[in-house]
């Protein structure tokens, strides 16, 4: 039987302390990530508002099909993805209640969804999932009345998330 020979791996190497290092710097600068954060969220709403035009202009030359919602959308993408960018405390606000409605819609969708574990996968699963999901709702209701709240979850979520995946790419560098 033939054994795979595993080379060190630089770039796994460099990739994981960069990502590991942004994981410590995002957890110590909260507001400079979530400001950041937004500044991402403005130039991709930009990108998008650009694209949306470009497009709505493609299909109104090569079609009779007048896009009125596409020029909408677009507009409004631009508008929201400046705000984003120029004021990104006020997008980093935004970006709060984005997370907490986000947090309060998906645990109603999922107390709707949890009648088919009852069904399928039995009791305890139906019980758990009414559970974790009314606690999520209680969460999301509290960030929604304490965007702060939900602004140093924002962060500390990007931060685990980039200080993980820089371990992780650090252990496989070897």
């Amino acid at each position: 039987m033939e054994t795979i020979q595993h080379k060190f791996n630089w770039f796994s190497l460099v990739v994981g302390v960069i990502l590991f290092v942004a994981g410590i710097v995002t957890f110590i600068h909260l507001g400079t990530t979530l400001e950041f954060i937004s500044i991402i969220i403005g130039v991709t709403a930009v990108v998008k508002g650009l694209y949306e035009l470009w497009f709505k202009h493609v299909l109104d030359t090569t079609t009779e099909e007048k896009t009125l919602g596409l020029f909408a959308m677009g507009i409004v993408d631009l508008v929201l993805g400046f705000l984003f960018i120029f004021k990104a405390a006020t997008g980093a606000q935004v970006v709060a209640y984005i997370f907490a409605l986000w947090f309060i819609f998906d645990a109603i969708v999922q107390l709707a969804a949890s009648k088919q574990f009852n069904k399928n996968a039995g009791k305890a699963h139906y019980v758990w999932m009414i559970v974790l999901n009314v606690i999520a709702l209680i969460l999301g209701i509290a960030l929604l009345f304490n965007p702060l709240l939900a602004s140093i979850a924002i962060v500390w979520i990007v931060s685990i998330y980039l200080v993980v995946t820089g371990i992780s790419q650090f252990i496989s560098a070897f």
